[in-house]
Order: structure tokens, then C-alpha cells, then sequence
């Protein structure tokens, strides 16, 4: 794994700021990275940018990957430093030894990158150099890689630059468009009820769409969205707030398109005469604002900030040639600071066979003859030495009289390109030569090598190129048409096409992979590269060589990367990627076609079990076999498929016969199951539900179709799962219906629309009330009393239940302070409130603000919440016992880990489940009761059985020897004021 940059973060923003990745090829990198491959005689050079996960390349002389994983890059390591990286043989390297770059193709021996810094510490990219060969790297070459550099660094700096103006530009053009501020006013639940034409306008939603919609999802960017709800609810709950009552706030906002800009927002808080709360807002897009501020300061300003970060040196000039402005590249360029060259002339600066040039192009700019003009003269620097300078003049006009009153200059230093040009012919020269000894000396290697003279024909084959397609010297006629031949009729068009374009000088490199047709009939793969090493005056070409590399290995390689993309790593069943692409192209033959088929949709039955109890190895041998088995009954032609986890799914393309088929299938599936499993010597159990859509029935297309499979397979489950179900139009009936009772709990609470009520818990020896369990009822307006049954398992889902659950902790806290000091309270703590982190501080204070003692508070726990089985868990419990706060395990008996916990935590109660209740007078249950009594009272716990009605119950269970009842033999659960008419009652029924 290669270290990252020690500022990653930064660096990667840079370099997405800076906008060149995934950019077309330019000239002028083009010229500098050709440059650095001739003028070090490397066959591999670049310039690439480090992204986070891949290298890209700008510019490849010699190397054919577009992209690169980043592990793999030499260059990754070049820009942990301000300095060279250089590898004279990497096979001596460990940290690159092993690279398969260097083990296997190209076969990479030298390395030389020099790092791209656009700020100090800010390194995105390298230009570098890459060789088959070790060599060494001296210190000249050094220097002159590191010159090189710096040319590169000056193109992107000056593409930053570019891309800085055109920003500018366009920010320029948006302030003309700027549009008045919005209003919004939402309700406690978050829901717009006001949206103004100038919200219309800035966040892209009409009116009438917005009214009624969650201001988080239409303009709160996602990631924001948990901190506005949860500041939301923080203000409904304590008053207390970051946002309302403050004047400007500077917030992000998200448009309908999904894009997001800045806002300033100003927000109050209102209540009506009915006390319902609402929020407005005034909201102004700052970018706008800020944005028209910038244009004011003119276009001087946006020039100088141009030309200050631009790397080629600014001047302004009067028409005498003074300067009366020159940018700080001036320092790089020429050695001087700015302030030593204002106020001279640059015709005092020039080499004196420049001065005559320069004195003739000054006399056609004072005339008007010219307007624009480049030239390349020398000029001093300030050690001494002559830099070669390109001068791109423009002449500047009075804006009164239009005649020529100065002009600005853009000095470029072109030294090193002026030295680079003067070598390029005999760099040309060894190149070719370079070339011709690099086909030579692979004809002793195992890559193929072949060299064709076009006037008179000579093609020849070195003996590796025979070999790799089986053949002996003389076994095969060697010519042009016989390499035609050879090529896979599937690529013989696109790679004779290719070859073509290099003859005629279109490309530069033949570089194509194609098959070849093996002695034996069988084809093997190869990579072909060719380079025209010489032409006649007319441009035909004389001679080509090149490679064939075989890379029939890689590419069964990659076809096996392309299964197992689309594929499950266990099962080897298609995945959820490969089965929509069927499904999708299933349903657009049906819309062409006609027809129909089946979705259907599998869970498995009491899977978790057997993870929980036997480990996820025992899970994973359990899915193989039941893919496995759906296998064996899934007909020729349908897809079966892993969603993932549990979840499988089929298409089955039956025609005409739906939905017989679909349900003859899908009780196949079911009946294949009950037949147990084996895992590690244990018979394990698991059934299938199964969900069925048709198309085109109830959809034609795929996302629609498979929720309602969805549907279908939620409604299996819930019917007594290992069943199967079709989806019916009342399924969506019934989603919409808990989508609206969902939107009506989520304003409930701040309603006041929740009561909590209390069962009283009777003293089995006294009669006498010993505790009440509190129980929260929602009093719906429309629908009055909601049963628990509907309300609370949603509440669960949405994570509703916390705040529900703080709302009745302290209620029946503060009403439990007013009962006699001997009666303790319970309150239902269900698993997700447990897994919240703020639980222990939550009951702390509640406690507080009630004064109840902690002693008097018991906190009931189900199983559930125990089979969480994390430290966390023993952690909160400890927690809530060194408080004083008493613990409940309720409805125990039902569960899987109860013995387990009762040993690793010794609770105050167990509470006997309701089932067990019911069966009391079977001789079975009553002796499972009696054990559990005794366990209990082994351990210290007091012994509650709830959910008794009768009078035998009643008399079943103190024989038993439990110490506390609770049911609605004595009491239903009862409103506060009537529980302390009830509690006075007993007090005087055990006093008589």
C-alpha cells in the first residue's frame, strides 16, 4: 500500500479544482513530454496527475494504459516529496520489486519522475520517464528532467489562471440574473406551508409542488439533513436553537436540479392563537450577491489577479517602452522583483544583436502599422546571463483619440525549449537508431518481433514470433497476406485498419490487440505494436518494425475478473448487477414482443438463527446449499439470482402461462426447503416466502415491478412466512395507508397527541399496589385511540421511538414523583433507544428534572435488546445500576439468550410472558413457570406474571410463588388522575 500525501484532502482538491482530469490531449504537454523522451532516449515518458484512486495520464509517449491503479504507480511515491524519485533498476527496489510492472509487462526497470507542485506541499501530478533497461541518472540529467518540470508547471499554472478567468466570467454573467429573496414558512413537522415566487425562481420548485413537502428534501443538501432535523427537534423540545432569531446566516442550499449554492438566512419562530408553531425564513443567494460585488471592482482587477498568478511575466508599458506594471514572475524569468524593473525600459535589458529588431517593431507599433506581435529576443538577467524570451505584444488605444498609447506584454522564457529545438534532429536521429537496436534485441527474447521493408517486399518473423503461434522456421509462408490471414475474422477489419493508418502516417504507433490463429486451430492473444522507421521524401513509407506480445494469460484473466463483477462470490449465482441488466432487457422484449413474465422475490426463514447461533461460517455453507437447491428447480432460461445477504430472487420467462407458472414455481421453492440442511453436524431448519410480480400485469417496468414483488414478498412474511404471495393493488393501498399514518406520528408528539397510561402492578402476598407500568396510547384526531400494535413498530422503524421514548420516560417520571414513596414506576426501553448513546444521560435527567428517586424507577428490557450481544450493552446496564435504577427482563422465556444474560447480569425482575400465563393450567407450562420462579428467586429477583384474567390464573401463579401480578384481573391500564383514585382504593381494601 503506498502512503498517502500527508495532505491528501488538499491535494486531491487542487487537482479536481484545477479541472484538467479526463481533459483531451494539448499541444504544447504534448511537445514537453515527446521533448523528455527524446531528450533522455527513453521509450516511455508522461505526464500524469495522481488521483485518488487511479493515475491519469495527460500525455503518453509510449505507454498505451489510459488509466492506472494507484497502488501500482511509481508516481504515487513521487509526490510524497519536493524532490526527484529516481529508480535506476527497480528490481533492486522493494518497494517496487514486486510491482507487476515490473515483474511482468512492460517489464519497467528505470524510473525518473519530478514532481508537479501548483502551491509549496501541494504536489498533484509528476512528469516522468520510464525505461525497459537500468540505467543511471546524473546530475545534469537531473536538472534537465527538473527544467522540464518546471515547463509543465508553468502550462498548468497558466491553465488554472485560464480557468480562473472563465470562472469569472461566468459569475459575472449569473449576477445580470440575479433573482429576489424567498420566503418559506414550514410547521413544526418541517412541511412548507408558504413558498414565494422568488423560491419559484432559486431553487427551481413551483409553488403548488412545494406546499406540503419536507423543506429538508427539496432544499437541505443530504448531508445536512440529520443536523436539520435533529435542530428541528432540539428547538420543539428546549426552545433552544442555532438557527431562529438569528439575523445572516450563511448556510448551503440545494436547487431542484440537485445542485447546491450559498444562501444567507434570517429565520423566526411564531406561534398562532391556536399555539401552532411555525418557522420563516428570508433566504438571499449570497453567491449572487457576492458575485456582483466582484464584477464592481472592474475588469483592472480581474487583470491583475490574472497576471499576478499567471507564470509568464505581465508588462505594462507606455509607448516609449517605460514599464509602468510587471507581475512577480518577473523573479523567475529574469531574477529581478517587480519594483526594480518599474520605471525602466526593456530595450536597456536586450542582447545587442536584438536592439535593431526591437527598434524596427517599436517604430510599426508607434505608426499604427501593427497592432499584435510576437517575437523572441534575448534579455539580461540579473546574474549576468542571456534569457530567451517569446514576447507576445499587444498594442493598448487611447479610449479618447483611438491611437496607440502603450502596450502589454506577455514574456514567456523559451531558453530551454530554444535548447530543446536545437538538439530535436539529432534527437530524432538516436531515436530511430534506438528503435531499430530495440527490435533487434528482441529477437532474442520471447516476444515475438517482425521487421517489414515495403519497396521490394521483405517481411521476416524472428523465431519467438513463430513459436508463440507454434510454427518452425519454414513451416509458414511469411508475408503480408499470411499475417492477414492469421488475424480472428472478428478483428482482422479493425487491425488491417489500424496498421493502414500507420502506414500513411495517421498515427504515429501501431499499437492493436487481436487474436492470431495458433497451429493448432486455437487462437492466442496478442498485443501488436509497430513504428515506421523511415520514409521516402514523399512521405511513403520505406521500413516498419514492431513487437507481438502474447497476453493470452491476461486476457482470460480479465474474463474472469468480468464473471466474478457479475457474479456472487459465494454461489456463483448472477448478483443484483447482472440480474436488473436481464430484467430490464427481459421487459423491453416484452414491450416489443409481447408477453409476459414473473418476478419473484426470496427470503429466508429464520436465516439470522442460525448466523446468531452457529456463526456466519455455518450461514455461508447453508446459502450454497440452498442455491443449490432453487437451482435444481429453476427451469432452462430463467435467472436465478443473490441479492445479497438472505434475499434471492428469479426471472422466470414463462409466456403465455402466467401466473400458473409463477406459483407452480414458487411452490416448488417451498417445497425443496422443507427438507432440513446439515451445517458443522447440526440439522438446521429454514423455510422461503415468496413475493411474485407479473409483467405486464402489474408493471412494465423493472424499478416498479420490483417493489411490488417487494410488496408481495412483506405481505408472505407477514402471513406466517414459508408461504407465497402475489402482488394485489390493496398492497399499495396498504403502503400509502402507513405512509400516512408515518406523516401523522412524525407531528404527534409535538401535537400533544401521545397519553401515557399505567397498569397497576399488584403486591401478590398484600393486594396492595406496589408499582404501575407505563404505557404510551396515541389519541389520534381523526382516528381516536391508535393501537400500540400499528404505532409503535413504525415508530421503531423511523427511529421515531427515541424521542417518543424520552417524551414517556419523563412523564412518568414526574407523575411517579407524586404517588406514595413506596411505588415504583416502569417504562419500556425499547432496542433502538438502547442502542442510542445518550440513554444513561437521557434517564439522568429525567431523574433530575422529576426528583424522583432512582430506586423508584425500573427501566423494563426485552430480549431483543440483550441479543445485541456487545460490550455496549453490559456496559449501559452497569451504568444504569450504579445510578440506583432497578431492571426488568420482560416476556422471558420467549427469547434465545436469556440464561446467558441473567448469568453475565443480574437483573432486579423477571417478568413471565402472557404466553405462559395463558397455559397455566397445563401441567407442562406450569412446571416451566415453577422453574423459572425458582431460577429467579436463586438469583435475588422478584417474580412478576403478567397478562392475568382469571381468577384461577390468579390463585395458579401465587401457588407458584410469584411475587407481583399485573393484568386485567385487577386493572386495565388507567389515565393518571384514575390510577390514584385506584391506588387509594387498594390502600383501603387491604386496611379493611
Amino acid at each position: 500500500m503506498v502512503p498517502l500525501h500527508a495532505d491528501e484532502s488538499e491535494r486531491l482538491k487542487a487537482l479536481h479544482d484545477l479541472g484538467i482530469l479526463d481533459t483531451p490531449p494539448e499541444a504544447h504537454f504534448d511537445a514537453v513530454c515527446r521533448t523528455a523522451q527524446t531528450l533522455f532516449s527513453v521509450p516511455l515518458a508522461t505526464i500524469a496527475m495522481v488521483d485518488e484512486h487511479r493515475l491519469w495520464k495527460k500525455v503518453r509517449c509510449g505507454i498505451a494504459d489510459e488509466n492506472l491503479p494507484r497502488d501500482l504507480a511509481f508516481c504515487a511515491h513521487t509526490i510524497l516529496s519536493d524532490d526527484l524519485l529516481v529508480i535506476e533498476d527497480a528490481t533492486s527496489d522493494e518497494r517496487f520489486a514486486k510491482n507487476p510492472f515490473v515483474t511482468g509487462q512492460p517489464g519497467i526497470r528505470f524510473y525518473a519522475g519530478a514532481p508537479l507542485s501548483l502551491r509549496p506541499g501541494v504536489r498533484i501530478g509528476t512528469l516522468c520517464l520510464l525505461d525497459t533497461v537500468p540505467r543511471s541518472f546524473n546530475a545534469a540529467q537531473r536538472q534537465q528532467l527538473q527544467d522540464l518540470a518546471a515547463v509543465v508547471l508553468a502550462h498548468l499554472r497558466l491553465y488554472e489562471a485560464e480557468r480562473d478567468a472563465r470562472q469569472q466570467a461566468e459569475s459575472y454573467q449569473h449576477v445580470l440574473d440575479t433573482a429576489q429573496d424567498a420566503f418559506i414558512s414550514i410547521d413544526a413537522a418541517g412541511l412548507i406551508t408558504r413558498w414565494n415566487s422568488a423560491a419559484d425562481t432559486m431553487f427551481g420548485w413551483s409553488e403548488q409542488e412545494a406546499l406540503g413537502r419536507s423543506l429538508a428534501e427539496l432544499i437541505v443538501p443530504a448531508r445536512h439533513r440529520a443536523a436539520h432535523a435533529t435542530g428541528l427537534w432540539r428547538y420543539l423540545q428546549t426552545g433552544e436553537s442555532a438557527v431562529v432569531g438569528k439575523r445572516r446566516l450563511n448556510l448551503k442550499a440545494l436547487r431542484r436540479d440537485g445542485t447546491e449554492f450559498p444562501i444567507e438566512m434570517a429565520m423566526s419562530a411564531d406561534r398562532s392563537a391556536t399555539h401552532d408553531l411555525s418557522f420563516n425564513a428570508f433566504l438571499r443567494d449570497v453567491s449572487e450577491r457576492k458575485q456582483w460585488e466582484t464584477s464592481l471592482l472592474g475588469s483592472e482587477a480581474r487583470y491583475k489577479l490574472l497576471a499576478e498568478n499567471a507564470t509568464d511575466m505581465i508588462v505594462r508599458a507606455d509607448l516609449d517602452g517605460t514599464r509602468r506594471y510587471v507581475s512577480p514572475a518577473c523573479k523567475a524569468i529574469l531574477g529581478y522583483a517587480d519594483a526594480e524593473l518599474i520605471g525602466t525600459k526593456a530595450i536597456d535589458f536586450l542582447h545587442p544583436d536584438d536592439v535593431a529588431m526591437t527598434h524596427a517593431l517599436k517604430g510599426q507599433i508607434v505608426s499604427g502599422e501593427v497592432s499584435r506581435v510576437t517575437y523572441a529576443p534575448r534579455q539580461r538577467h540579473k546574474e549576468g546571463h542571456w534569457v530567451w524570451v517569446e514576447t507576445s505584444i499587444n498594442v493598448t488605444l487611447d479610449p479618447l483619440t483611438g491611437k496607440p498609447d502603450g502596450y502589454v506584454a506577455c514574456v514567456r522564457d523559451i531558453t530551454q525549449r530554444r535548447a530543446l529545438e536545437a538538439d530535436k534532429r539529432q534527437g530524432e536521429e538516436r531515436l530511430r537508431t534506438s528503435e531499430e537496436r530495440l527490435a533487434l534485441a528482441l529477437e532474442s527474447g520471447t516476444d515475438g518481433v517482425w521487421d517489414w521493408r515495403v519497396q521490394p517486399e521483405d517481411l521476416w518473423f524472428s523465431a519467438g514470433l513463430l513459436s508463440m503461434l507454434g510454427y518452425g522456421a519454414g513451416e509458414i509462408a511469411v508475408s503480408v497476406e499470411t499475417w492477414a490471414s492469421l488475424i480472428h475474422p472478428e478483428d482482422r477489419a479493425s487491425a488491417t485498419r489500424q496498421f493502414y493508418a500507420l502506414l500513411k502516417g495517421l498515427t504515429l504507433l501501431f499499437e492493436c490487440e487481436h487474436r492470431l490463429r495458433r497451429k493448432d486451430g486455437g487462437y492466442a492473444w496478442v498485443l501488436a505494436r509497430g513504428r515506421v522507421v523511415s520514409r521516402d521524401e514523399a512521405g511513403r513509407a520505406l521500413r516498419v518494425i514492431g513487437t507481438h506480445i502474447d497476453i493470452t494469460a491476461r486476457k482470460g484473466s480479465e474474463e474472469r475478473l468480468a464473471h466474478l463483477a457479475c457474479h456472487d462470490g459465494l454461489t456463483d449465482l448472477p448478483n443484483r448487477l447482472l440480474f436488473r441488466e436481464r430484467l430490464d432487457q427481459a421487459l423491453a422484449n416484452l414491450s416489443e414482443a409481447g408477453g409476459s413474465c414473473a418476478l419473484l422475490y426470496l427470503d429466508l426463514d429464520r436465516f439470522k438463527t442460525v448466523n446468531d447461533t452457529l456463526g456466519h461460517l455455518a450461514g455461508d455453507t447453508l446459502l450454497k446449499e440452498v442455491a443449490r437447491r432453487f437451482q435444481s428447480v429453476v427451469s432452462e432460461g430463467d435467472t436465478l439470482a443473490r441479492l445479497g445477504g438472505d434475499e434471492f430472487a428469479i426471472l422466470q420467462r414463462a409466456g403465455a402461462h402466467q401466473p400458473a407458472s409463477a406459483d407452480a414455481l414458487a411452490q416448488r421453492l417451498i417445497e425443496v426447503m422443507r427438507e432440513p440442511v446439515i451445517t458443522q453436524g447440526q440439522r438446521v431448519e429454514v423455510g422461503v416466502s415468496v413475493g411474485i410480480a407479473l409483467a405486464p400485469r402489474d408493471a412494465s417496468d423493472a424499478e416498479t415491478l420490483i417493489r411490488r414483488a417487494d410488496q408481495a414478498l412483506y405481505r408472505a412474511k407477514g402471513d406466517g412466512r414459508n408461504t407465497r404471495r402475489f402482488y394485489e393493488a390493496a398492497m399499495d393501498e396498504a403502503v400509502e395507508e402507513k405512509r400516512r399514518l408515518e406523516m401523522d406520528l412524525r407531528g404527534a408528539l409535538t401535537r400533544g397527541e401521545f397519553e401515557v397510561h399505567y397498569q397497576p402492578i399488584m403486591n401478590a402476598a398484600s393486594g396492595r399496589v406496589s408499582s404501575a407500568e407505563a404505557l404510551v396510547r396515541w389519541r389520534h384526531p381523526a382516528h381516536g385511540l391508535v393501537s400500540p400494535g400499528a404505532f409503535i413498530p413504525l415508530a421503531e422503524e423511523t427511529g421515531l421511538i427515541v424521542p417518543i421514548g424520552e417524551w414517556v420516560l419523563q412523564t412518568a417520571c414526574r407523575m411517579a414523583s407524586t404517588w406514595p414513596s413506596n411505588m415504583r414506576v416502569a417504562v419500556n426501553v425499547s432496542a433502538i433507544q438502547f442502542r442510542n448513546a445518550g440513554l444513561v444521560q437521557t434517564v439522568m435527567q429525567a431523574l433530575a428534572a422529576s426528583g424522583l428517586p432512582a430506586y423508584r424507577l425500573e427501566l423494563e428490557i426485552t430480549e431483543s435488546v440483550l441479543m445485541q450481544d456487545g460490550p455496549d450493552v453490559v456496559d449501559t446496564l452497569h451504568h444504569l445500576r450504579d445510578l440506583g435504577v432497578r431492571t426488568a427482563l420482560d416476556d422471558f422465556g420467549t427469547g434465545y439468550s436469556s440464561l446467558s444474560y441473567l448469568r453475565r447480569f443480574p437483573f432486579d425482575k423477571l417478568k413471565i410472558d402472557r404466553s405462559f400465563v395463558q397455559d397455566i393450567g397445563n401441567p407442562s407450562t406450569a412446571a416451566i413457570v415453577r422453574a423459572i420462579v425458582d431460577l429467579g428467586v436463586g438469583l435475588g429477583m422478584t417474580i412478576t406474571a403478567e397478562g392475568i384474567e382469571t381468577e384461577d390464573q390468579l390463585a395458579s401463579l401465587r401457588q407458584q410463588g410469584c411475587n407481583e401480578i399485573q393484568g386485567y384481573h385487577y386493572s386495565k391500564p388507567l389515565q393518571a388522575d384514575t390510577l390514584l383514585q385506584f391506588i387509594g382504593q387498594g390502600a383501603a381494601r387491604a386496611a379493611a
